[in-house]
């Protein structure tokens, strides 16, 4: 049962990493701006769709191929987070190196590119401007504890998703079994 499980885990994460980090080459190759609201729900409900199906999968691969069909809360969500987590590490250090390595004028561009307009909106409201230079200046500056902080939320969030996915997804009787069965 380990290596199933660990041959679902390592294949679903690095699928859900490769349609992540692709995404993420893509809205750089369009140069889209990901600091605008629209791209911001845009990426999220992409990333969020892209790691639920990959979690699924991966418990429903597992849970039909062990012997009882059956898999318990806890196997379900460590499978969960593990693909979540190491698909998200994967885009999240493929994003890191984009930016800070690759091609760092491409996000100074875009963040100003939205400082701008916010500033037209809020007709440079001072307590607004600083957040958002506050916040230029983090993604410039690249330190440990913006790092730290990322990791502790990627865990903090993979933690709480995988827990929901885990709950949904270890039920043995679903709409895919009754399909088949039919």
């Amino acid at each position: 049962m380990k290596e199933i499980i660990k041959n679902s885990i390592v294949k679903n994460g690095l699928y859900a990493a490769g349609i992540l980090v692709g995404y993420t080459l893509l809205v750089y190759l369009l140069e889209m701006n990901m600091f605008s609201p629209v791209q911001g729900l845009l990426s999220l409900l992409i990333s969020l769709g892209t790691l639920l199906t990959f979690a699924f999968l991966a418990i429903s691969t597992v849970r039909k191929q062990v012997e009882t069909h059956r898999i318990t809360f806890l196997n379900a969500w460590l499978i969960s987070s593990l693909v979540i987590f190491i698909a998200s590490f994967i885009s999240n250090v493929v994003s890191l190196l984009l930016m800070h390595v690759v091609d760092n004028a491409y996000y100074v561009a875009k963040y100003k590119e939205m400082m701008f307009k916010v500033a037209e909106q809020t007709d440079n409201n001072p307590d607004v401007m600083k957040r958002l230079q506050d916040g230029f200046n983090n993604i410039q500056n690249f330190e440990i504890s913006s790092l730290v902080t990322t990791l502790v939320t990627l865990f903090v969030s993979t933690a709480i998703l995988s827990a929901i996915t885990a709950l949904i997804a270890k039920k043995k009787d679903r709409i895919e079994d009754n399909i088949n069965a039919i």
